[in-house]
């Protein structure tokens, strides 16, 4: 029987491989072979999440490691990619704390593209675990703030998300708003 995939792997699968080409500059106090390490096991991570699982999550481990040092800093994207390496892995709980980590330090750092990029990731993520509530106001709080911010590269992925959220919480109506105000924006 084949399997068939859902609008939501469509969407979001199509988006993995392009991880490093919207974030292609990965930067962070450390050494150079910190720097190079971590993005190393992050491009080898990626690689395997769609091949092999315990590769990718191997892989994952070592940027962590990495990570887990304490006179690093990491930047915003580094900590969305963990997460989204997670979330290709199936493994949400983790993915949901990168991407609050990941907005965390966005809003310190002051990059309010990356904060609302990562809140809306956490705002699906909270749907995937059943937190439909939680996901529809995070999302709705995101839109807001994209809106506030005039940060319009980012509106059509969060009414998308939006548009989830309701039709996971069963309701089609505003679920077909949210769709429409995705398709338009």
């Amino acid at each position: 029987m084949k399997k068939f995939l859902s609008i939501e792997q469509l969407l979001i699968g199509s988006i993995t491989p392009f991880l490093f080409v919207f974030f292609p500059q990965i930067t962070f106090a450390g050494t150079q072979s910190d720097q190079e390490g971590i993005t190393n096991y992050l491009e080898r991570a990626n690689y395997f999440s769609v091949k092999d699982k315990d590769s990718s999550l191997f892989y994952l481990q070592k940027c962590i490691d990495i990570y887990s040092d304490p006179e690093l800093t990491i930047n915003s994207e580094i900590l969305f990619n963990i997460g989204n390496l997670y979330h290709n892995n199936g493994i949400y709980d983790k993915s949901l704390e990168y991407f609050l980590k990941a907005a965390l330090c966005a809003e310190k750092m002051g990059d309010k593209e990356m904060l609302v990029h990562s809140n809306n990731w956490a705002g699906y993520i909270y749907s995937q675990l059943g937190e439909t509530e939680h996901a529809i106001e995070t999302l709705m709080q995101n839109l807001k703030y994209a809106e506030q911010e005039e940060i319009s590269e980012y509106l059509s992925e969060i009414n998308l998300m939006l548009g989830f959220s309701y039709r996971d919480f069963g309701d089609n109506k505003n679920a077909m708003k949210y769709f429409e105000s995705a398709m338009n924006s």
